[in-house]
């Protein structure tokens, strides 16, 4: 996951927010709700604050509110991004990740999810992502490339990271289904987006690794989800199957694929990190 803190250019904002380019440039010229950073070639650049607007700005035209109006709105509003929201110190230094490292090669599965549940408490899902469990996992990861040992580690760092991201923030039901694709088996970053938007105050169903295609579809009828996101972290398992075999719906939901298991060819948004996620989530409930 990276940081969210990379201006970012018209394109890459439509494909973040599941709206088209054209409807960024009209809300710019017509409404002023323009982007504020320039790149050093001098082009417009979308902050992190610009695209909480947007969020917002869309958020208000879905529930019917005219798009001048709305616009008016979030022009003479104050909002705070959800990544820069008073969680306190902004990141999380090296000392915890070694500690956390340390912990989970004793295999000390309670005090790895204590200091996961402290880091979200703290800093927020965001943070606890990026600056402490990312990490901490590579190291996981790279002491298996090299050394072809640590699976134990990996197992009780799943375990410890998910029961860590436990949050008892209050939520509605907006609608959300998190789902991973039916042949995938690594779905950490799914409970982390689940934390990330219960912090924003949206609950969401998650049906969490190796959903079978009928059982996604089952569920998108029972719910009626105003979004899906389809997890793969593995190449093999970014099977496109489970969106394209979804019923019919009025209205119909909107669909995201997220992971590094995608490539360019999937129809749909993709969603390459954390915030990038939530800002998807937020925009369309």
């Amino acid at each position: 996951m990276t940081k969210s803190s990379v201006a970012l250019s018209a394109g890459a904002v439509a494909r973040q927010l599941g709206i088209s380019p054209a409807t960024l440039r009209t809300w710019a010229h017509r409404y002023g709700i323009e982007p504020s950073a320039r790149s050093e070639g001098a082009h417009r650049r979308y902050t992190p604050a610009d695209i909480d607007r947007l969020v917002a700005m869309q958020r208000l035209v879905r529930s019917g509110v005219p798009v001048a109006q709305a616009a008016a709105e979030v022009r003479n509003a104050t909002i705070t991004p959800v990544e820069h929201q008073d969680r306190g110190a902004a990141s999380v230094g090296p000392a915890r990740v070694r500690a956390m490292w340390e912990a989970a090669c004793a295999l000390d599965g309670q005090r790895c999810a204590a200091m996961v549940a402290e880091t979200v408490r703290a800093h927020g899902a965001l943070v606890a992502w990026q600056d402490l469990i990312r990490p901490v996992l590579q190291r996981a990861g790279e002491q298996w490339e090299c050394h072809q040992i640590g699976v134990e580690v990996e197992h009780l760092l799943s375990d410890a990271i998910t029961a860590g991201l436990v949050t008892d923030a209050p939520v509605r039901r907006d609608g959300v289904l998190l789902a991973a694709t039916a042949e995938e088996q690594h779905v950490l970053p799914l409970h982390a987006l689940r934390t990330a938007l219960a912090e924003c105050g949206i609950g969401v169903e998650l049906l969490t690794a190796r959903t079978p295609r009928k059982a996604l579809g089952d569920a998108v009828r029972r719910l009626h989800p105003a979004v899906v996101v389809l997890w793969a972290q593995l190449p093999e398992n970014a099977d496109p199957q489970g969106f394209v075999e979804l019923p019919g719906l009025r209205p119909k939901p909107a669909l995201a694929v997220a992971g590094p298991a995608w490539d360019t060819s999937a129809p749909w948004p993709h969603l390459h990190d954390l915030g990038q996620a939530v800002n998807f989530v937020r925009s369309h409930v």
